[in-house]
């Protein structure tokens, strides 16, 4: 009864923890047990990810029926402070090799850019998925573990609005992908299990939409959009695991590229009936 207790206070911890911003992205060592699921939350903060510079393209159209196209300059785009939160399901399809799938929203966040200096751009929810997996290199006697984990994470039609005053409408969206792939040692020590490993990152940004104004009793409309890449690939990462109670799994992790990444993260392993 006492340890039933126990188990239900860090449950309750961890939901008030993840209201409050803790974060979480994919625990890279712990695989499901083959035949088996694992349901669990996530949680995750992350800093920033800074983007190379690009070209935009750009139409606009007046009232009058003219218009023209050109191009221009867009610098130092910053994504800060977005948070994911994901409902997560893994498979265990072998002893070595573990499939997770998630869905969730994205949400908070800013986007900044060197042709705006000291403005930003709110961003809104958004949903959010991800798919990838993890695969066992080694599981040593003594509790060593080396482990790969892949990951792709997407969201589309995100809405920005400024927060700053201006006489324009603007409508403008971004869709985002990523993928990561992690390279993680571990070492299994009792009921924990620290681990640290290098991580590389792919992105890509798009950003598109309309800038509606009246200017010299005209109204123009503009439309633009740009893709860029993230500027930083390599990184690291570190975390620690903890069974805590039978079945449940507690991980906190950090990523550090260009800015820090922090995650929260809790699974319960379990077996269909029909499956035993």
């Amino acid at each position: 009864m006492t340890k039933r207790a126990i188990c239900l206070g860090l449950l309750l911890l961890l939901a008030l923890a993840a209201n409050a911003q803790a974060a979480g992205i994919t625990d890279p060592v712990n695989l499901a047990e083959a035949g088996q699921f694992q349901l669990g939350l996530e949680a995750t903060y992350q800093s920033r990810i800074k983007f190379n510079d690009t070209v935009s393209d750009a139409s606009r159209r007046y009232s009058d029926g003219t218009g023209m196209t050109y191009q221009y300059a867009v610098t130092d785009v910053t994504l800060k402070e977005d948070q994911y939160y994901f409902l997560t399901l893994n498979y265990g399809l072998l002893k070595q090799l573990d499939l997770f799938a998630k869905a969730g929203l994205v949400r908070g966040g800013k986007k900044t850019s060197g042709s705006l200096p000291g403005q930003y751009y709110d961003l809104r929810e958004a949903l959010a998925w991800a798919v990838g997996g993890k695969w066992r290199l080694l599981e040593a006697a003594n509790g060593l573990l080396l482990t790969l984990a892949g990951q792709y994470l997407r969201f589309d039609g995100r809405k920005q609005a400024p927060a700053w005053n201006i006489n324009q409408e603007r409508d403008y969206k971004m869709d985002h992908w990523r993928a990561d792939l992690e390279l993680v040692g571990a070492w299994r020590l009792g009921q924990f299990t620290p681990y640290v490993g290098g991580v590389y990152t792919y992105s890509e940004l798009k950003v598109y939409g309309d800038t509606t104004s009246v200017r010299g009793g005209l109204i123009q409309v503009t439309y633009s959009d740009y893709v860029t890449r993230n500027s930083t690939n390599w990184g690291g990462v570190a975390g620690l695991a903890w069974d805590f109670c039978p079945a449940w799994r507690l991980n906190l992790q950090g990523e550090y590229l260009d800015g820090l990444t922090a995650s929260l993260s809790l699974s319960y392993s379990f077996q269909l009936p029909w499956a035993r």
